[in-house]
């Protein structure tokens, strides 16, 4: 009963980082950095792009495409973070699932 339960949480854990990882491409990559010029300042988003650093220009600080740019930064945070938390849950669902198997001698209808 309980290894059923396990392969079931173990199927939804699955979905759900297809899920997590499907809506992280809506958003965009990089870290946000500030940069003043006279007395405007901007952003630009930083990140690597096989190993060069690449600046993309975003707008002045006070636009509204910068801080919608924001909020999609929090949210791509805190996707990464539950996705984190997913990937980990989903290993330790495996490690319960082998060390039934060989606790109890199931055999392997499918792979994990």
């Amino acid at each position: 009963m309980i290894r059923i339960m396990l392969k079931d949480e173990y199927d939804r854990t699955l979905r759900m980082i297809e899920a997590y990882k499907d809506e992280l491409k809506k958003y965009p990559v990089g870290s946000p950095v500030i940069r003043r010029h006279g007395n405007n300042s901007y952003m630009y988003l930083t990140h690597r792009d096989n190993g060069k650093v690449i600046n993309k220009y975003i707008g002045n600080i006070n636009s509204e495409h910068v801080i919608a740019i924001e909020k999609d930064l929090k949210r791509r945070k805190y996707l990464s973070d539950v996705l984190a938390k997913m990937e980990f849950e989903k290993k330790e669902i495996e490690i319960y699932l082998k060390a039934g198997e060989k606790l109890y001698g199931y055999k392997k209808r499918r792979s994990i």
